[in-house]
């Protein structure tokens, strides 16, 4: 059954306050870009994994390596330099990133990302030695 996580990441974003130490009311909206055959793909030389690059929002672009050992993402603006990679929590021993992302915009720049990871775990990988213990139960 897979098992879903969603990976966050923050993009730097400079916010300007007016002098009078107000801010105006911002609006936040989605748009989304997806990992298909406009993506280049290259194989990585150490081990048997891939490195997928593809064009963001607005200027920027991500990277994703993955491997049989899982995956991580990294994030740059157009002319910047790479951010460290991201990798999700494992849970299981297969999975891999949704083909789709959400770039989340505030006033129409980009400010985040929600890229969801899923998980692959066999059924025969959940099955425990002696049985499932029975869960606690309030009285």
């Amino acid at each position: 059954m897979p098992t879903r996580i969603m990976i966050a990441a923050a993009l730097p974003v400079l916010l300007t306050v007016s002098l009078a130490g107000v801010a105006k009311a911002q609006s936040i909206d989605s748009t989304y870009t997806r990992i298909d055959e406009t993506c280049t793909e290259r194989q990585l030389p150490d081990e048997p994994g891939v490195e997928i690059r593809c064009a963001g929002h607005d200027g920027w672009s991500f990277r994703i390596a993955a491997g049989e050992h899982g995956a991580a993402i990294a994030y740059a603006r157009a002319g910047g330099t790479m951010s460290d990679f991201i990798a999700p929590p494992m849970r299981g021993l297969f999975g891999g990133f949704n083909d789709v992302v959400e770039w989340r915009l505030r006033d129409g720049a980009a400010f985040a990302t929600i890229h969801r990871y899923i998980h692959y775990n066999p059924p025969e990988m959940l099955e425990v030695s002696g049985g499932l213990e029975e869960p606690n139960t309030l009285i």
